[in-house]
C-alpha cells in the first residue's frame, strides 16, 4: 500500500534527522572556538562529505525502494510480479531523481552540518583538542581519513543492510507477530 511507502519513507527521514533537534539547543560558543571549528570544517571538508554521505544513502535507498514498492503496490493491483517489478524500479528511479531535485532546494544540508558540527565539537572538546584534531588532519594520515570516511561509512552501512538488518527485521517481524496473536478479534 502507498501509505506504507510513505510510512516508511517518513520514518527513514525522521531517524535520520533525530540529532538535529537536540544539536541546535545550545549555549553560545566563545569566538575563539568558533574559529577553530570553522576551520577543522573547511580542513575536513564537511560540506562535501555530506554530499558524498548523502549520495551514498540515496543510492542505497534507489537499491531497497524498488521492494518496498512493489510490496505496496501488491495490495492495491492485480498485475503479475514481473509487472509489478518493472513498474516499481521505474517508480524508484522517479522518486529518488524527484528526491534529489527538490531536495537542495527545501534544505540548506550545509547550513545543518555546521549548525550541528558547531554545537556537537563545542559540546564535546576543548579549544586544546580542536587544535589538535586540526593538527591531525593536516597529516597525511589524517587526509586520508578524510579521503577515505565517506566511502568507509558508506561501505559499512551496505554491510550492515546486507548482513544485520534481514536477521533484525526478522527478530521484529517475528515479535509482532507473536503480539498480533495476543490482540483479542474485535467483533463489531
Amino acid at each position: 500500500m502507498l501509505k506504507k511507502l510513505t510510512i516508511a519513507l517518513g520514518i527513514s527521514g525522521l531517524i535520520l534527522l533525530l540529532p538535529v533537534g537536540s544539536a541546535f539547543a545550545n549555549e553560545a560558543i566563545s569566538p575563539e572556538k568558533r574559529v577553530l571549528i570553522e576551520e577543522l570544517l573547511a580542513i575536513t571538508e564537511a560540506d562535501k562529505n555530506i554530499n558524498q554521505l548523502m549520495d551514498s544513502m540515496l543510492a542505497q535507498l534507489e537499491q531497497q525502494l524498488p521492494t518496498i514498492i512493489s510490496n505496496a503496490l501488491k495490495t492495491t493491483s492485480n498485475q503479475s510480479n514481473d509487472d509489478l517489478q518493472q513498474q516499481s524500479i521505474e517508480m524508484a528511479r522517479r522518486v529518488i531523481r524527484r528526491y534529489r531535485e527538490v531536495l537542495p532546494q527545501k534544505i540548506n544540508l550545509a547550513q545543518y552540518v555546521q549548525e550541528v558540527s558547531y554545537s556537537l565539537y563545542a559540546k564535546y572538546f576543548s579549544e586544546s583538542e580542536l587544535k589538535d584534531l586540526i593538527a591531525f588532519y593536516r597529516t597525511s594520515t589524517g587526509r586520508k581519513t578524510i579521503d577515505v570516511m565517506p566511502r568507509l561509512f558508506a561501505e559499512s552501512m551496505q554491510q550492515f543492510n546486507e548482513k544485520l538488518l534481514p536477521e533484525m527485521m526478522n527478530i521484529m517481524k517475528e515479535i509482532v507477530e507473536d503480539e498480533i496473536g495476543k490482540t483479542p478479534t474485535i467483533n463489531k
